[in-house]
């Protein structure tokens, strides 16, 4: 006689999407640690989803699944299979966001229970075994709250009630973001406020921003998208200027250390977010709230949301800034 290998059980979580959408799956991933503490998590994601992935503790694995690159199109689908065996035969995937391709996948992977929600008649709906009806993009949804009640398809209570966010960086890459901040300045963290803009303003809003930031003695700390007008010297400020310097590891802990943020929709809002940070959003309220943040953040609204960034005065963003 021999020892036959135990089957290991496991759970496939598929999030093709960007930094929000991963972190928003977190509640899920938390309910199904609960539920199912002897299986083991595996979380499906693309390369830049995978870097918030791995700080979801409630996740074993990180599988990056590259549909651009290494794993793009059918022979790409077919290596990824070949690659990772170890997959195959999960006793659920919960694919989130509605992924066509994360349907497929679950498939193929031979998934027993395959749980999505669909909204539209499209054949990839027959690779699943359980279909979520309501869409979960109908605002005001919160999505915080509906990804964690995907457990709900075939069960009765679900024991993390709040569906609260589950994410965190590890006290190393906290050490490290920490040590960065130092090298440009010595002032309290908690004075320090993260300004993630991305272009949406210009220069000289954003100057006049940093500026009053400064007369509140805080210390603006811009990550994102590189801006050349900062290294011209035409922000007349004084300021950290980490845009386009920082990895996600780096940007998590930043994050992490700072006191409060000032940010358009962007990763920097839903990393914020789940760490329960003072956020001061420059979005649309609908929009803000089906993230299920509102009761942590206070926010800026405006009609426009994808061309009118301007309209948005600075005395407004000082003021909502000064109530949190």
């Amino acid at each position: 006689m021999f020892d036959k290998k135990e089957i290991e059980k496991k759970i496939l979580v598929i999030n093709e999407g960007k930094l929000g959408d991963v972190i928003v799956t977190s509640p899920l991933c938390k309910e199904l640690k609960l539920k199912y503490p002897e299986h083991k998590l595996y979380f499906i994601a693309g390369p830049y989803g995978a870097e918030v992935a791995k700080f979801i503790p409630e996740v074993d694995d990180v599988i990056i699944f590259d549909k651009k690159n290494a794993h793009k199109g059918l022979n790409g689908l077919f290596s990824f299979l070949k690659e990772n065996k170890k997959l195959k035969n999960a006793d659920y995937a919960f694919v989130v966001h509605r992924y066509n391709r994360g349907n497929l996948l679950a498939l193929l992977l031979g998934a027993k229970r395959r749980i999505s929600d669909w909204k539209d008649s499209k054949f990839y709906k027959y690779f699943l075994t359980d279909k979520m009806y309501k869409d979960i993009y109908s605002k005001p949804i919160k999505k915080t709250k509906e990804y964690g009640n995907y457990i709900n398809f075939d069960t009765g209570l679900v024991e993390n009630r709040d569906f609260e966010l589950s994410f965190d960086v590890s006290d190393e890459v906290l050490a490290h973001s920490e040590k960065i901040l130092r090298y440009y300045t010595n002032e309290p963290f908690e004075n320090m406020v993260v300004i993630s803009l991305n272009y949406c303003w210009s220069v000289d809003k954003t100057s006049e921003l940093l500026q009053k930031l400064n007369i509140l003695h805080k210390t603006p700390v811009v990550i994102g998208a590189p801006y050349s007008s900062f290294m011209e010297g035409e922000i007349k400020a004084d300021f950290v200027d980490l845009a386009g310097q920082t990895s996600i590891d780096e940007l998590c802990g930043i994050i992490r250390a700072c006191g409060s943020i000032i940010t358009v929709d962007t990763g920097t809002l839903h990393i914020a977010a789940a760490y329960g940070k003072p956020i001061v959003a420059l979005m649309p309220d609908d929009h803000f709230e089906m993230w299920g943040y509102e009761e942590k953040s206070k926010i800026i609204t405006y009609s426009n949301y994808s061309e009118n960034y301007d309209a948005i005065e600075v005395n407004d963003v000082i003021e909502r800034f000064l109530s949190l």
